[in-house]
């Protein structure tokens, strides 16, 4: 299934983007090639921006609860998580139910989306 993304979540991200080299360059490659929906048009349990998401990890073996936003609004403390960080760019316009495979340095991981609940 294609991932997607609302006309209001990229316009949002790509202003954050602009501020930052790495981030536009993240914008450019992930971001401009999913597919746009209308906001309004976007569907249900779908992560996007400032979405509460709870995902099986495969590898701490239990439900993992964090929250996609722009980057000055990251704060680990809370598990909210920059939209450019590795497991937001993966997620982000998946729905409940799809499984993502994750290589990050020496790991090989699955998440699972359980739930998402967007603002």
């Amino acid at each position: 299934m294609d991932s997607i993304i609302s006309d209001a979540d990229l316009r949002a991200i790509e202003l954050a983007a602009n501020q930052n080299k790495n981030h536009f360059h993240f914008f450019q490659k992930i971001f401009r090639k999913k597919k746009v929906v209308k906001n309004q048009d976007m569907p249900g349990h779908t992560v996007r921006l400032n979405s509460l998401v709870l995902v099986w990890h495969s590898i701490l073996k239990k439900v993992v609860k964090i929250r996609i936003v722009l980057p000055k609004e990251e704060d680990m403390k809370l598990k909210n998580i920059s939209v450019f960080a590795p497991i937001s760019l993966a997620l982000f316009g998946r729905r409940v139910n799809d499984s993502i495979h994750l290589r990050l340095p020496g790991i090989k991981k699955e998440l699972r989306i359980i739930k998402v609940i967007s603002k």
